[in-house]
């Protein structure tokens, strides 16, 4: 199957294609045997042969940035027969509270949940994929979530994980989202962490938290409802306003809930299309739980030879990395 750059983001690139594809499997290693099992295959139920025409137009970061996830021979095949895409490209594997695995396809905007012991999918959450089209490979005991809103959806999500009580807490970065493009300079881009509710009853999914800087989508909305828009105009607003000024952090990032109940979201590969970063500096903020309002900030700068090539992925919390700790421990014990 030959997959042609339909010009989401560049028009002009007319020549990429992929006829072959490389998936992805979830193996788990039994560190005791210093054995590796492969539990599952990806290609069981999100296959190129079914979706990769309809996809291909959606999916931003395939046509973005061909030659980096073409694999192969870069150099004399790029472009040629002899390039594979990369189709599922998992950006995140993490445990959820029952020790099953939370699975994030960045390159299908798709989270699946799958059973720890290897007997197959939970649930389903996709931007990419109708409900109808899920059906017809996921097995009838896996739940396929449907978003309450549109703008409830996620763009090439990293960093997936359930939390305790079963939400799910995961980056936003924003590739493919509608409005995202190369033609203005990635002006209309931005990326935000998110919390989702999933409800099993009714098979739907709420934002339940987000955060975006330094515009917050909710305090927006509020403040155009206070001066006296109606919830439907302020929320219009409010997108366009986060789309046109927030930070777009076009790769990777990272959000952990930490022990104080506030949540660590940082920005590790920040795009300079705002005058206010234009060294690409990374940032991480502690934003409350609750209202999602920064509490604390930290600006990580880029060297200016290393502009959009190198620098962070994540940023992990750590309570102590030489045994050092709060004298307030010490203090409260007293």
């Amino acid at each position: 199957m030959t997959i042609k750059s339909p010009g989401h983001h560049d028009d002009d690139d007319t020549s990429y294609h992929c006829n072959m594809f490389v998936g992805a499997t979830i193996s788990m290693w039994h560190r005791q045997e210093n054995k590796v099992e492969t539990l599952y295959n990806l290609f069981e139920w999100i296959m190129p042969s079914k979706y990769a025409p309809g996809v291909a137009s959606n999916i931003a970061v395939w046509n973005d940035q061909s030659d980096m996830y073409c694999a192969g021979d870069l150099t004399t095949n790029s472009g040629s027969d002899a390039s594979w895409l990369d189709y599922h490209h998992v950006s995140s594997v993490s445990t959820g509270p029952d020790g099953d695995f939370i699975v994030s396809l960045r390159n299908l905007d798709t989270i699946i949940a799958l059973y720890a012991n290897g007997t197959g999918p939970m649930w389903v959450l996709s931007s990419a994929f109708s409900k109808e089209e899920l059906k017809e490979t996921f097995p009838k005991t896996a739940t396929i979530f449907n978003f309450k809103r549109n703008a409830d959806r996620f763009y090439s999500a990293h960093g997936v994980m359930q939390l305790a009580n079963g939400d799910v807490m995961l980056i936003d970065d924003g590739n493919s989202r509608q409005g995202c493009t190369s033609r203005n300079n990635y002006m209309g881009c931005f990326s935000r962490a998110l919390i989702y509710k999933l409800n099993f009853t009714e098979h739907t999914v709420d934002v339940a938290w987000q955060f975006e800087d330094p515009y917050g989508l909710e305090a927006l909305k509020r403040y155009g409802e206070g001066e006296g828009l109606d919830a439907d105009r302020a929320g219009e607003e409010g997108w366009t306003q986060t789309m046109t000024h927030d930070q777009f952090n076009f790769d990777g990032g990272s959000v952990y809930r930490l022990a104080s109940g506030h949540n660590l979201v940082a920005f590790t590969s920040l795009f300079n299309n705002r005058a206010y970063n234009q060294n690409y500096s990374m940032y991480a903020w502690e934003a409350d739980g609750t209202t999602a309002e920064a509490r604390s900030t930290i600006i990580v700068p880029h060297g200016t030879d290393a502009m959009k090539t190198s620098g962070g992925y994540r940023m992990t919390p750590w309570n102590s990395i030489h045994g050092e700790r709060s004298m307030l421990d010490t203090l409260d014990s007293n």
